[in-house]
């Protein structure tokens, strides 16, 4: 479907329904302002991160009510640039984090090249059970689509001003990222 259409369905469900504030959102950066932005890093963003940050540089506000997916916030580049060269860069070489969860979990994208180039890495050790951070989603458009499935299916319910997850989440993210090591025990 495209990482763009997808995002938008994402954003107008939430529009549609009044559930999250989308004014929020940045305008998008060209493709030149983040291959500028990018190059002194020496990294080497996947075609996704690209159209990620060319469809909206993420949310100007970072509270509850300015998610892109339930309690999980989108990162300015300039902001995730940041985290990776303070943070993330000094800790795990080549995962650079987009979405932040509850302020402090972040969902990574590995930028290393081989079998995991692209996949997302979910950094939560009280859940994860490991000091690393460990793959969720195959990709930033399968965590899009398991995030628009959840929603549109009620999977997440929104309850009392915040979403809740039912069980069958475990399965729609095995099902949409099937060489994700998050829910491989489940």
């Amino acid at each position: 479907m495209g990482i763009k259409k997808l995002l938008d369905r994402i954003v107008n469900f939430y529009i549609d329904r009044g559930i999250y504030d989308m004014s929020a959102l940045n305008s998008g950066l060209t493709l030149e302002e983040i291959h500028d932005k990018i190059t002194s890093l020496g990294i080497n963003f996947p075609q996704d991160l690209y159209e990620l940050y060319n469809w909206r540089n993420g949310f100007n506000v970072y509270e509850p009510g300015f998610d892109l997916w339930p309690s999980v916030s989108f990162l300015p580049l300039e902001k995730a640039i940041k985290d990776y060269t303070s943070v993330t860069k000094n800790m795990y070489d080549n995962l650079f984090t987009v979405f932040l969860e509850n302020d402090s979990d972040r969902y990574m994208v590995n930028l290393a090249s081989g079998d995991d180039y692209g996949k997302i890495f979910y950094d939560c050790p009280p859940i994860t059970l490991t000091e690393y951070p460990v793959s969720i989603f195959d990709s930033l458009e399968k965590a899009l689509v398991t995030q628009l499935e959840c929603l549109e299916k009620g999977i997440y319910i929104f309850d009392d001003g915040r979403f809740v997850a039912t069980d069958e989440i475990v399965d729609v993210i095995k099902n949409h990222n099937p060489n994700s090591d998050f829910y491989k025990y489940e």
